[in-house]
């Protein structure tokens, strides 16, 4: 979920040199999106689909969103 509304995602298992926030949490790793998914993993992002939307990239779902910091899936 997102702000109160379900959601898919797409994306792959990406490295993580260092521990990282909570788990759902999301951020900006260089021009890839990203989600951390707990146990010093994380899933850079392809797509995003929110309930009654079609299917966006992840930096059009980004950029649409306007993400505060500290931001995160599951919340």
């Amino acid at each position: 979920s997102f702000r109160g509304r379900s959601c898919r995602v797409w994306g792959r298992p990406v490295e993580v040199e260092q521990p990282i926030a909570e788990p759902g949490t999301v951020w900006w790793r260089g021009a890839e999106f990203q989600a951390a998914c707990g146990e010093n993993t994380a899933l850079g992002l392809d797509f995003v689909q929110l309930e009654g939307h079609k299917r966006v990239t992840a930096r059009e779902f980004a950029n649409g969103a306007r993400l505060a910091p500290g931001e995160r899936f599951g919340s």
